[in-house]
């Protein structure tokens, strides 16, 4: 206690300053999104850390965060760690990939044939799949709904397995996507989203058939084993921006990289194309990861998120699609390597990292595995309830409750 007490009115007081950054939000949920959660205060640094790597950061985000930074003269006093490398441009930013880390942990752990020894690379060589493509979706979004029609519109929906999620309770909703958005040029496939054969999502977590799963939830780390066995490549539908903001949100749309588990399982397994924000190939690179060029046209990474983007990817996935199985056996066979290749990396970047993160044993209450910058810090839990005004400003409604756990190393 004599700890807590030490430090307490520093974090505290420190913390209230930073989060009067909310002045500057024009609305009060993207305010929250980023600053309603825990935060840490690590006395050796005198810094109060955020940690937003599972979630989506915004680029404009860190203008708004830089100018109040800079006007209060708190620079060296925050810490923002996000998976949006943008950030990098800020002295006050850690970028880093949680769930490239938490998959490369149990690769590395566990008894898998993962990263792919000889035999079962030579058991890839020589079997030719019986499918194109994996394309898992989750909840329904604009962006998916669009490439999903696009793929029933090419007439390749049956050449690979896809995944929606409550698909029969949206029909209304996605109709008025499809149909009704100038944007959009082609009729909305009803009878397909209606009648079409979903893989349910408990196949896509067929526990007694998959490789184990991280630290997150079941979604975030089950994979399907199968499904990777029997289809070539994976179309990656990120979680982009749902573009369901206020009029009223000074936070643009654009530059929310965002790379999250749905990307990183597929980097694992296979050769992809992604469908996210612009720049997202240009993070994997940056992280070391391989891409497939010699599989789509990459130019798409360059067009910022649109229908023009959409319909591009879509057309690149029918070029694969309409290879017979043979040649995208051999386009497959010859760039295996890159998929080896990303699975030595993701276990490279555990390695990297593991002593930089806390683990399951530090007992840090709301997360396991973030990013960390000492071994004594101070816990400080807000519910983001306060009173707030038409401005956005943010109030802290009750006492912050601050309590120490003694950091171990892992």
């Amino acid at each position: 206690m004599k700890f807590v007490e030490k430090y307490k009115n520093r974090a505290v007081e420190l913390l209230i300053e930073i989060l009067k950054v909310g002045e500057v939000y024009n609305d009060f949920w993207t305010f929250t999104q980023l600053f309603g959660a825990n935060f840490l205060y690590y006395p050796d640094i005198d810094s109060i850390v955020t940690d937003n790597a599972n979630e989506q950061t915004h680029s404009e985000n860190f203008s708004l965060i830089d100018g109040h930074l800079k006007k209060n003269d708190l620079i060296d006093n925050f810490i923002l760690v996000s998976n949006n490398d943008i950030g990098d441009n800020y002295k006050w930013h850690v970028f880093w990939s949680p769930f490239v880390y938490s998959l490369g942990r149990y690769f590395d752990t566990e008894k898998l044939h993962i990263p792919y020894n000889e035999n079962y690379k030579k058991e890839l060589e020589n079997k030719i799949k019986t499918g194109y493509y994996i394309c898992y979706n989750g909840v329904t979004k604009y962006a998916r709904m669009v490439l999903l029609n696009e793929l029933k519109r090419y007439g390749v929906e049956k050449k690979g397995v896809i995944s929606l999620l409550g698909v029969g309770e949206s029909n209304k909703h996605l109709h008025d996507y499809l149909s009704y958005r100038e944007e959009y040029p082609y009729e909305y496939e009803k009878e397909f989203f209606e009648n079409f054969d979903f893989i349910p999502d408990s196949s896509v977590l067929d526990i007694p058939n998959s490789y184990p799963r991280g630290s997150g939830g079941a979604a975030t780390y089950y994979f399907n084993k199968s499904h990777f066995e029997q289809n070539y490549f994976s179309i990656i539908t990120e979680s982009f921006p749902r573009g369901d903001y206020s009029d009223s949100s000074n936070i643009n749309e654009e530059g929310a990289r965002c790379l999250t588990e749905k990307t990183i399982k597929a980097l694992a397994v296979s050769p992809f194309i992604i469908n996210a924000e612009c720049g997202s190939l240009s993070v994997l690179k940056k992280l070391g990861f391989e891409t497939f060029p010699e599989w789509f046209d990459e130019s798409y990474d360059e067009i910022p998120m649109s229908i023009e983007k959409v319909m591009f990817i879509a057309e690149q996935i029918n070029k694969i699609c309409s290879l017979p199985l043979k040649e995208v056996h051999e386009l497959y066979v010859k760039t295996l390597p890159k998929v080896i290749h990303n699975q030595h990396k993701m276990i490279d970047y555990y390695k990297e990292n593991k002593n930089r993160v806390f683990s399951d044993t530090n007992k840090l209450p709301h997360s396991a595995g973030i990013y960390r910058f000492g071994d004594c810090w101070l816990e400080i839990n807000h519910v983001p309830t306060g009173e707030h005004h038409e401005n956005g400003s943010y109030y802290l409604d009750g006492e912050l409750i601050a309590q120490t756990i003694k950091g171990k190393l892992i």
